[in-house]
């Protein structure tokens, strides 16, 4: 039974891969999602074991460099990637093997006037920046400077994103201690009087509780 369960997801992560029919994709992450739902921590590890992580990132490469980026497909294949990397200690290096980190930066910029979009690459960045390898390549391709774009201005609306974004960087503050110099240089103006969020950076702690009011 559990050679049969093996190869059952073995096929459908490899289905997941080739596949350009948009409702054969949707449906295979409609079934994993509900297999790690319901599962415990065992069950992705489990899924990442049988290659998902190298599937779910193959997946948004290939989706992300078409000539119309998809968002029905990448909305839950972020989600999807937002679970799996947070158990996978290896995300990373594959992340940054499979380019991962770039395509993901470039539909960040082009959604910063789109919250649904921008907070699902976010969530995607926050695992990304939690590696000390693929923290420091986010900050050399500017994913500081994006996420400066996304913090500024405050608003009441925009509680959620804002709070996604302050994940991200404290997580790429935890994991390379060297930026923190970078960010105080660059702090925007409306937020250095702000000694407690000053704070929450320089330990690299989130989420940032206090803008969810």
């Amino acid at each position: 039974m559990a050679d049969q369960e093996a190869s059952g997801l073995q096929v459908l992560l490899r289905t997941l891969q080739r596949s350009s029919d948009k409702e054969s994709i949707l449906t295979i992450l409609q079934v994993l999602g509900d297999l790690l739902s319901v599962g415990t921590d065992r069950r992705i590890h489990y899924m990442i074991s049988k290659g998902g992580s190298e599937a779910l990132l193959q997946t948004l490469v290939d989706t992300a460099r078409s000539a119309s980026p998809d968002y029905d497909v990448l909305l839950p294949l972020f989600r999807l990637l937002a679970k799996v990397g947070l158990r996978d200690k290896k995300f990373g290096q594959k992340a940054l093997e499979l380019e991962a980190l770039d395509v993901t930066l470039i539909l960040a910029r082009k959604n910063l006037s789109h919250s649904q979009n921008l907070l699902h690459c976010l969530w995607a960045l926050r695992v990304f920046a939690s590696s000390v390898t693929t923290g420091a390549m986010l900050g050399i391709n500017g994913a500081m400077e994006l996420l400066f774009k996304v913090i500024t201005p405050y608003t009441q609306k925009r509680t959620r994103i804002i709070r996604a974004a302050a994940e991200v960087l404290a997580a790429l503050l935890k994991s390379s201690k060297h930026l923190f110099g970078k960010v105080v240089i660059s702090f925007p103006s409306e937020f250095r009087g702000d000694d407690s969020l000053l704070v929450v950076l320089q330990q690299g702690v989130g989420p940032w509780r206090q803008l969810e009011a």
